[in-house]
């Protein structure tokens, strides 16, 4: 039972609670009105509330049982025959816990989805006196009387007042009431669906970018509105919350006041839990506007999107007496069936401004903001109905009744004003939000604009270009200088002319010598200049309908700093083999090849400058092997994303993540190129001067014909010259005959080996990269690979794909790739069968030999096999270590949001490589190609290319010299 200490009163001036009038015939007419009056001590034993809906009608059938209440007032009688009697005064009345009344009331929908008239259904009352007392004098006793006569019609006519006339004028008033609001809002929403869209403002004169063909806009769409996709809004958002769970504290407390303040009803709001947060059906944004090409519309719809809300309401009124406070708390839940949100955005971009910016401000924060001319809100319109609405959970002091009353009560005014939400909201909230909206969106775009101011093109500063010019000159005129003093005091303080050094013991004009001292020397210090310079960028090119924009430096490559990342990420193998091969060892060939030519035979013998010189030819490419670290890492940082997927030309959107070689990388590749044309050239001068002192020594030429020899003249048989020596274009037994069988067995083998192998790993695959992390989530969705496999040839072609725009010098750089990886060696294998195998006169066996040296010297299939192994076992790390940094504060957000879906591996980008079987017979093939060099080499020095001297009578050769080592 519901126990109420209550009061409610009405002051005099208003309608009467109630008023009789009895009549006799026509004789008499008697009106009774209780006017002022209180009402307190409502007890109410049962409460019971039904809500139904047929038909558009919502009817709410209230049942009161066991109604008991005290009511204190003021009566007036009136009587206008005679014998006119009339009076006032004060009465006592007490209705006993036998009353009840039945009140079924239906809600009509009438137009614009708006409740707009209230009906009774139905009305039953009982109403049961058990006290009636009036005071005030004779007529006072008279009514006693009277009532005490007229108990039970007095109850029949309260009862058929409150039927009749109570519950109808409510009613009534309350259709008056609803029908204005219906009227307005009906209004509201036809007017303002017939509004033409507001005027934008006049652009800007150079014009304004049209958002219709902008191809970021089709991109953004795209990817928005795939909301299924593994990547789309449900998984974003199951990621972002708990799987389409989120709560968050309002903490609110709305008050209401009814009645002229006599009813004061206040709610606080605790939790708000959205459900189905992950239940988008549709998200199509940034879609530009039929009516304006500088306008973007978005729709959102939602199903199953649901709301839980934790309240407490407390309800209080001025004329109730002692603790007529109602409390309780309880949840209300309720979900939102085709809810959709529909926004139109004006977006003003000044396209002069925006063309005229340079490539390098194309994509700076402020230059973007300064383009922005204006973002507004045009128009927003809500579309929404609520169904399912529930409370729960109110346990407070108005116990079960009171609660399935409260449930009840809140599902007619669901069933009764859910569908009104939508124009209530666009005739009413929208309004009041639109301006405040564009305040802000105003505000935050002035706030930012002058926290990112605009920036100017980067300058190219052309002084350093000069002054590196004016540099190289001086280095060449002090150098010259200096080589040739140099030459001038070893060659006088030389013991004699058999001790002078190589630049000096040669019939050329020691000005040339000692130029080509100043290039080698001019050559190393290219060689550490570009070794502390800059050889490639890591850039993120962005093509957004072919204006091409890119990010600053992500990375940059250098020769010192690749050695120290290498090392600093503890990727040991590739940082010794960058510091020793393309640090230290350049440093000691360039040294090498100029002191040969600067150095006396007394300081460098020529035995030592003999196995020097060959060891700088032999291991030449060795120096390559920074180029070949820097082809695999382009190889493996190239990520280009393309969407939206089969869109036309001109209208997609373009990610390409390359690493773009600066002048400086030809620079080395030069550099480089030209060591080895200088070893090659060293050497010849070194035979040259060896074959010279070696046969002036042995007597068996005079130094006048030096000349002729060092030419290649062909001097006649022993016999038949002057000189005694063998004719070189005599056709003498091949090399396999001056060897050994085990070596001519050798030879044939890896020279099979080679061409094998090497033909091999030129088409089928040696390796696999596969990408991982975000970025190879992001290509899964573009339906674009994250993995390859390459041969050798592939790796050529992915270099010149790896750079953004491929030009001239990226061609040659692929050019010098497949002619040191896969022409040469295979040349050079065949060239040393030619050697090896066929009968040949002494000058092309000279001819070929030189030619099989300088061809093994240019080959770098071992270094490719050495620079891939090593760099490919730990790719791994070193990308994470170029990467990480760059993702340092994306990846806490990746891993607490997108850990599932990356499969724990919340990086922006990570690889790996796989050798394949076939890597195996690359290094086979090179292991067979080095070897098959050093036993041709081994061989040809000892029996083709050495100095020659006549042989002697009682110990002709077969060839009919001797070779003098």
């Amino acid at each position: 039972m519901l126990m109420l200490s209550a009061a409610v009163t009405w002051p005099s001036a208003a309608a009467s609670p109630a008023s009789i009038t009895s009549s006799t015939g026509t004789a008499a007419v008697t009106t009774t009105a209780l006017t002022k009056g209180e009402c307190k001590g409502f007890v109410l034993g049962h409460l019971e509330v039904n809500v139904a809906t047929e038909e558009g009608t919502t009817s709410l059938d209230v049942k009161v049982g066991a109604l008991a209440v005290e009511c204190a007032g003021d009566w007036h009688v009136q009587e206008d025959k005679f014998p006119h009697l009339h009076g006032s005064g004060s009465y006592d009345l007490a209705i006993g816990d036998g009353s009840r009344l039945d009140l079924a009331m239906g809600l009509h929908h009438m137009s614009a989805n708006f409740p707009s008239s209230v009906s009774v259904e139905d009305c039953t009352a009982v109403v049961e006196l058990a006290k009636v007392e009036f005071h005030g004098g004779v007529v006072a006793d008279l009514m006693d009387f009277v009532i005490k006569l007229l108990h039970k019609q007095l109850q029949v006519e309260l009862q058929f007042l409150l039927c009749s006339k109570v519950a109808p004028d409510l009613a009534s008033k309350m259709s008056l009431a609803l029908d204005h609001v219906a009227d307005e809002v009906g209004t509201c929403v036809a007017e303002r669906r017939a509004t033409p869209p507001p005027p934008l403002p006049p652009p800007p004169p150079g014009g304004l970018i049209n958002l219709r063909t902008n191809p970021v806009v089709a991109l953004l769409d795209y990817v928005v509105n795939n909301v299924s996709t593994s990547v789309g809004l449900d998984a974003l958002v199951d990621e972002l919350t708990d799987d389409g769970y989120y709560a968050v504290d309002l903490n609110t407390t709305l008050a209401v006041a009814l009645l002229d303040n006599t009813l004061n009803i206040t709610i606080e709001l605790g939790e708000l839990a959205l459900n189905g947060l992950d239940t988008w059906q549709q998200l199509d944004t940034l879609r530009p506007a039929s009516w304006s090409p500088y306008v973007l519309s978005s729709s959102i719809s939602a199903d199953a999107l649901a709301a839980n809300i934790s309240f407490c309401v407390a309800a209080s009124a001025t004329a109730l007496a002692g603790d007529g406070v109602f409390t309780d708390c309880g949840v209300l839940s309720g979900r939102l069936a085709g809810a959709t949100l529909d926004i139109s955005t004006y977006v003003a971009i000044d396209a002069e401004f925006l063309s005229s910016l340079d490539t390098s401000q194309y994509l700076s924060p402020g230059n973007l903001l300064a383009s922005v001319d204006a973002v507004s809100l045009e128009s927003l319109w809500f579309n929404a109905s609520f169904v399912d609405v529930v409370v729960y959970g109110l346990n407070g002091t108005a116990g079960s009744e009171l609660n399935t009353a409260a449930l009840e009560t809140l599902r007619f005014l669901e069933y009764g004003f859910a569908a009104s939400l939508p124009g209530t909201l666009d005739c009413v909230v929208v309004p009041l939000v639109e301006p405040e909206i564009n305040h802000a969106l105003a505000s935050e775009l002035k706030t930012l604009k002058a926290q990112y101011p605009q920036s100017g093109p980067q300058e190219q500063e052309e002084a350093f270009s000069h002054l590196a010019i004016v540099i190289a000159l001086a280095f060449f005129v002090v150098a010259s200088t200096t080589s040739l003093g140099w030459l001038a005091y070893v060659g006088k303080t030389a013991k004699d002319d058999d001790d002078l050094p190589l630049a000096l013991a040669l019939d050329v004009s020691p000005v040339v010598t000692s130029g080509l001292v100043v290039l080698i020397w001019a050559n190393l210090a290219c060689v550490i200049n570009v070794s502390a310079g800059t050889v490639a960028f890591l850039f993120a090119f962005f093509d957004v309908g072919g204006r091409e924009a890119h990010l600053p430096s992500l990375f940059s490559f250098t020769l010192k700093g690749s050695v120290q990342d290498f090392w600093d990420a503890k990727v040991y193998p590739p940082a010794i083999l960058l510091a020793v091969f393309s640090g230290g060892w350049t440093y000691i060939k360039h040294s090498v090849l100029a002191g040969s030519l600067l150095l006396r035979p007394s300081w460098f013998p020529r035995r030592v400058r003999l196995l020097a010189l060959h060891l700088t030819q032999m291991m030449g490419t060795w120096i390559l092997v920074s180029i070949y670290s820097i082809y695999l890492v382009m190889i493996t940082l190239h990520v280009k994303l393309i969407a939206p997927p089969g869109a036309p030309s001109g209208q997609t959107f373009t990610v390409d993540v390359a690493v773009e070689p600066t002048p400086l990388m030809y620079v080395e590749v030069a550099t480089l190129c030209a060591c080895l044309f200088f070893s090659h050239l060293v050497l010849k001068l070194h035979r040259n001067e060896a074959r010279r002192h070696q046969l002036v020594t042995a007597g068996a030429i005079s130094p006048a014909g030096v000349a002729l020899v060092l030419n290649g003249a062909e001097c006649g048989s022993p016999g038949s010259t002057p000189l005694g020596l063998a004719r070189d274009s005599a056709v003498g037994p091949p090399l396999w005959r001056k060897a050994s069988v085990g070596a001519t067995v050798f030879v044939a083998v890896t020279s099979v080996v080679t061409l094998a192998c090497v033909s091999i790993a030129a088409v089928v695959p040696l390796f696999s990269i596969e990408l991982d992390g975000a970025i190879a989530y992001v290509l899964g969705v573009l339906e674009q690979p994250s993995s390859e496999e390459y041969s050798l040839y592939d790796v050529g072609e992915a270099f010149v794909r790896a750079t953004h725009k491929s030009n001239f010098g990226i061609i040659v750089l692929q050019v010098l790739y497949y002619i040191a990886s896969l022409v040469l060696p295979l040349v050079a294998t065949l060239l040393a069968v030619v050697l090896w195998f066929v009968p040949l006169s002494l000058a092309w066996q000279r001819r070929l030999a030189v030619a099989v040296e300088v061809t093994c010297s240019w080959s770098a299939v071992d270094v490719a096999v050495i620079s891939l192994v090593a760099g490919l076992a730990q790719l791994h790390t070193f990308i994470g270590f170029v990467v990480g940094p760059q993702c340092a504060a994306l990846n806490p957000i990746l891993n607490e949001y997108l850990s599932e879906p990356l499969k724990g591996n919340t990086v922006c980008l990570a690889a790996d490589a796989t050798l394949m079987p076939a890597s195996y017979v690359l290094v086979a093939g090179a292991v067979a190609f080095v070897a098959l060099s050093v036993v041709v080499f081994v061989h040809t020095h000892a029996h083709v290319l050495g100095p020659s001297v006549p042989a002697s009578d009682d110990e002709p050769s077969s060839s009919g010299y001797h070779r003098l080592n």
